[in-house]
């Protein structure tokens, strides 16, 4: 079978949890610069660069329907 390793350098899983919780009781989402499926190279650009404000998110959906 197939098998993985996964690891988190922010915490145990009891904090990840925690913090998850605490975010979702006083409705604190990420900001988020979105893009879509065709403008995957400026966003890639922008990581790259290390110019991203926000967490940069690629709206696939549309994109794979092409």
């Amino acid at each position: 079978g197939e098998k993985m390793i996964v690891g988190s350098l922010v915490g145990s899983k009891k904090t990840v949890q925690d913090m998850l919780d605490f975010s979702s009781k006083h409705k604190i989402v990420p900001m988020c610069e979105k893009f879509e499926f065709d403008e995957f190279p400026q966003a890639w650009e922008k990581l790259r660069n290390g110019r991203p404000q926000f967490r940069c998110v690629i709206k696939c959906k549309d994109g794979l329907k092409q």
